[in-house]
Order: C-alpha cells, then structure tokens, then sequence
C-alpha cells in the first residue's frame, strides 16, 4: 500500500507506568513513518516529568494539556498532529506484533473512513476473567465492514434471542459491535462529521461513549468502518474488585449518556434503550438462578450506573 503518514496519539493522566508500557510496545513495532504524540493532562509536577521524559524517550512530541476530559484531549491532538491517518490509542494498552500495518491496511480502500481492531486482556487472572465476562471489548474472529446499512432496527432483533447472555461478543448492536477502546481514521472524517464530542469521554459525567459516539456518527453520515481482528492489541483491565465495580457503574451510565444524547430523535437509539435494559435484566435473573454472584453483582451495579441518568 502507498505508505501514509500517521500520527498515533494517546492521551494520558496521572498513569506514568501505563504509558511507558504503551510507548515501549508501540516502539517495538512502529516504523520512521509514524508520529507519536502525547497529551498529557496530568496534575502531579513529578508524573508530568516522568511522562514528558518518556515521551522524548520513544522520539515522540509530547503536549502538555491543563483540561479535562479525554475527548478534549484527543481533540487537542488532531489539532497538533501532522498524519493523514490518525491512530488512537489509551494509555494502558500494549500493542501487538502487525498492530500498525493491520490497522493502516484496510485504508487501501478509500471508501474507508475508520479502521478498529480487537482488544484482548493483558492477563490472565481473575479480575481479567469477570472483566472479560462481563465487559468485554472482544469483538470477535471475523473481520468486517461496516455502513449505514448496519443502523437497522431489524438487526437489534438478532440481539433479543440473546437475553440472558450478558457477553454478548460478536452479536452486540452497533455501534459497540464496530469495535472499542481503539480506532483509526482518515483526517478527512472529523471534516465531514466534527471532532470528539466534548461532553463524553472519561473526564465527563458522561464517563464514557465517546467511541461509540463518533462510530455512530460515522455510519449514520453514510460512511464505511472496518473492524480489523487482527490489528490486535490488549488491554490492562483493572485490578480487584473494588476497581472493577467502579467500571462496571461507568460502564452502565456511559451507555446512558450515549442513548440520551440521541433518544428524542433517534427510533433506532429508543430500540437499543429497550433492548439493552432487557439485557440487563435477563441477565441478572439468569446469574441469580444460577447463583453466581460475581456476575449477579456486576450485573446489579451496571444496571444503577444506566438508571443513574434516568432517576
């Protein structure tokens, strides 16, 4: 393929040790055409110090950004970037071997707005595995393109023969199945359908759903996305329950601010409200039938972070 410039950006705050991980994988597979940039929105003097000394470290242009808000922050970056293709990553992944160039691939098709690859978990403990259970990025072997065609509400009904099942992998809906956590564009998207939207995003009440706010965005502007499964790279889940049960209440209530940014307007976000509430709720009577009760929590906990906008 025609080697294009690309910018990698990764926001940060107050994570030095994940970064460092980040920067030192991408490193290790990366080429001289690329472009590292970080925005870092710490607020700790010696962790700033750190990552900008890092940062230089792995020859990559570090920012130093004072306000919240991770869409804020990427938005920063495409601003201060200089790639055609831009490639966002978080500060607690590490990249594969091929990560790059089975990203940048798929943009041999101009048709091709938005590539998204698959995120596994970094370990294998059990923190991981309820994680993976009940939250999982995995979207699946097979890869796929996807349009506006996707945006239909007959599709969310292959999703309703699936109650019960928390983990619902390959059959989640879009705008989640086009991928997570991870995603590439050409330039000329944030042209035709604007930047990150500043009010989702960790950082925000929202939380999260800044992703599957600009996929959506992306298909509904009759635009193509391409999730790659073997752009790989994995994620370091939280540790401890404690941790995770915070995830899973952010996990719920970002999925609210994404449904209520558009459910006024929008039949096919009012299908995924319905839908997705009934999950929740099959789900949870399911693990309490079966007593288990990491899942029945977690369930319990992501079902008040979604009620949270509501009541």
């Amino acid at each position: 393929m025609k080697q294009l410039r690309v910018s990698i950006i990764i926001p940060t705050k107050n994570r030095p040790n994940d970064l460092a991980c980040c920067l030192n994988s991408i490193n290790d597979v990366a080429d001289k055409f690329f472009e590292l940039v970080v925005v870092d929105s710490s607020n700790v003097s010696h962790i700033i110090e750190t990552n900008r000394s890092n940062t230089l470290k792995a020859n990559g242009k570090y920012l130093f950004f004072a306000e919240s808000g991770v869409s804020k922050a990427r938005n920063y970056g495409i601003q201060n970037s200089s790639g055609e293709i831009l490639v966002f990553a978080d500060d607690d992944f590490v990249v594969t071997n091929g990560w790059l160039t089975n990203l940048l691939k798929p943009f041999e098709d101009p048709k091709i707005f938005c590539v998204t690859g698959r995120m596994l978990a970094l370990r294998k403990d059990a923190s991981s595995n309820l994680y993976e259970r009940t939250m999982s990025f995995d979207r699946g072997h097979s890869s796929k393109i996807f349009s506006k065609k996707n945006l239909q509400i007959r599709g969310l009904f292959s999703t309703l023969s699936k109650l019960g099942q928390k983990r619902l992998g390959e059959q989640t809906p879009v705008p989640w199945a086009v991928g997570y956590g991870f995603c590439s564009f050409q330039r000329s998207v944030f042209d035709l359908i604007g930047f990150y939207d500043i009010n989702l995003g960790r950082g925000t009440k929202a939380i999260g759903s800044e992703d599957p706010d600009i996929f959506y965005r992306i298909l509904k502007a009759d635009l193509s996305i391409y999730y790659s499964s073997e752009a790989v790279i994995l994620h370091n889940h939280r540790v401890g329950k404690d941790r995770l049960y915070v995830d899973f209440f952010n996990s719920g209530k970002s999925i609210s601010a994404f449904v209520s940014k558009y459910f006024k307007n929008d039949l096919y976000v009012k299908c995924i409200s319905f839908g997705y509430f009934s999950l929740l709720i099959f789900s949870g009577i399911k693990a309490a039938i079966f007593a288990d009760k990491d899942l029945k929590m977690a369930i319990n906990i992501e079902l008040k972070g979604y009620l949270s906008n509501w009541i």
